[in-house]
């Protein structure tokens, strides 16, 4: 996974800081998932073109799917499709789409996308079981899963969940789960609560909620105080800026 908005931060530049990235090509690469903001797709052209010529099969990750323009859903498909990608993934980086919500998106891409269709799913408002679901009666290829849904704050899609309702056999997770992956959870605390669904229903960052409630520096007597403040603000990107002027409100 590569982040897009880090690679493209000079857009001139983007192919040779790719290259950093891969001072030779290792034959056990056998793709690479961007992770990116709508805008910055546009600006990866070369990268892509790159990475299939070098024969690694490449995957756009599309944050923030929640907030996609359906304008910009034929715009991208058709770019995309140009490129010859292997497949485009909805991300919910926000938390915020529900089934009805979601299902829309995968029709209006289904429209103008011909390939294959992931889903990575966030859990803030505890529906990535439902949305994935959702997902796989409607034909997406893919779907992203942990063991006990690990993945920053709200984590995600639980590998046992979608295991159990694909009637696959859970015994090499459970105990890859009871073995190492509930210690990491008692230690690390990942998992959906009543602030993350919070700033799911606002369209707030989730590591606004994941800083405020891993550090000292803000009283829990204040944690809805500075939620609310973040809903004034524009805060689906995360900027410790903004945190510190809502935390001071």
């Amino acid at each position: 996974m590569i982040n897009a908005g880090e690679l493209i931060k000079n857009k001139k530049n983007a192919l040779s800081n790719l290259k950093k990235l891969f001072p030779s090509i290792n034959k056990k690469i056998k793709f690479v998932r961007f992770a990116c903001h709508f805008e910055e797709i546009f600006f990866l052209k070369s990268c892509i073109s790159w990475l299939k010529k070098n024969k690694i099969e490449v995957f756009i990750n599309i944050m923030q799917s929640s907030e996609i323009d359906v304008q910009y859903i034929r715009k991208i498909s058709l770019f995309l499709k140009n490129i010859g990608i292997k497949s485009l993934y909805i991300a919910d980086s926000l938390g915020a789409l529900k089934p009805t919500s979601l299902l829309k998106i995968i029709k209006k891409f289904k429209q103008y996308w011909p390939g294959e269709i992931g889903l990575h799913a966030h859990n803030n408002l505890n529906l990535a079981l439902d949305n994935s679901i959702s997902a796989l009666k409607n034909n997406v290829n893919w779907i992203d899963s942990t063991i006990l849904g690990m993945g920053r704050g709200p984590g995600n899609l639980s590998t046992e969940g979608i295991f159990k309702f694909l009637n696959y056999d859970n015994n090499s997770i459970n105990h890859l789960k009871n073995n190492y992956f509930k210690q990491l959870k008692e230690k690390y605390k990942w998992g959906p609560n009543k602030y993350y669904r919070l700033a799911a229903l606002n369209k707030i960052h989730p590591s606004y909620i994941q800083e405020i409630l891993s550090t000292k520096k803000y009283p829990s007597k204040n944690y809805i105080k500075i939620i609310n403040n973040l809903k004034k603000m524009e805060a689906k990107k995360y900027e410790v800026k903004k945190l510190l002027s809502a935390s001071l409100i």
